[in-house]
């Protein structure tokens, strides 16, 4: 018996995806006590930790995000860099949320009008930002430098909703970094919760 959860490598899960699985390797296992789990990338490090944090999260072996990943990177390495993809972390407290506040996850539109970027002086001039079922990425051009951030404002009023990747790079041609959140997350911490 086997099943895939597939997700692209320095990316995080679908929260849809981190729910299906922990249920999927819960079920599995609470089925017959000689019932093992096999969980891999890879590298079998990020992706795979993501995974197993969260069903740490779910089977209550751990309370929070923190203790999860604390403890994965200590079992899984002798440095004890874990799950080190700053997304992915995000998405294991994400779910840590879910669970703890017993929440029920659902798509949250929101019109993002603006990005702010810490520090002012990171070499960023091009963009984009996708919403996880988008065909192609939607260029951030309108870039502007304060004291203290870098203002990137969004050229189009449509609204975005679920996993959104943010991407940027000093120029079309170098390499750059992205990163990923969730909408229903980001209202919530709008809300205070």
């Amino acid at each position: 018996y086997h099943a895939e959860y597939p997700f692209k490598d320095h990316n995080p899960p679908d929260i849809e995806l981190i729910d299906k699985f922990c249920k999927d390797v819960d079920s599995f296992l609470n089925a017959d006590s000689s019932h093992v789990v096999a969980i891999h990338c890879k590298a079998g490090k990020g992706r795979t930790g993501t995974m197993i944090c969260c069903y740490l999260l779910y089977n209550n072996s751990f309370q929070t995000a923190h203790e999860a990943l604390t403890y994965y990177a200590e079992k899984r390495t002798k440095d004890k860099k874990g799950v080190t993809i700053p997304s992915q972390r995000r998405y294991v407290v994400y779910y840590e949320q879910l669970l703890r506040q017993n929440l029920t996850y659902r798509k949250v539109s929101l019109y993002i009008l603006e990005l702010r970027i810490f520090p002012a002086d990171l070499p960023l001039k091009v963009g984009s930002i996708q919403q996880k079922d988008m065909k192609e990425p939607l260029p951030l051009v309108k870039f502007r430098r304060t004291d203290h951030y870098i203002s990137v404002e969004l050229d189009c009023c449509m609204p975005l909703a679920g996993d959104v990747k943010v991407e940027f790079r000093p120029n079309k041609l170098d390499k750059g970094w992205h990163f990923w959140f969730n909408t229903f997350f980001v209202e919530l911490a709008g809300a205070g919760k």
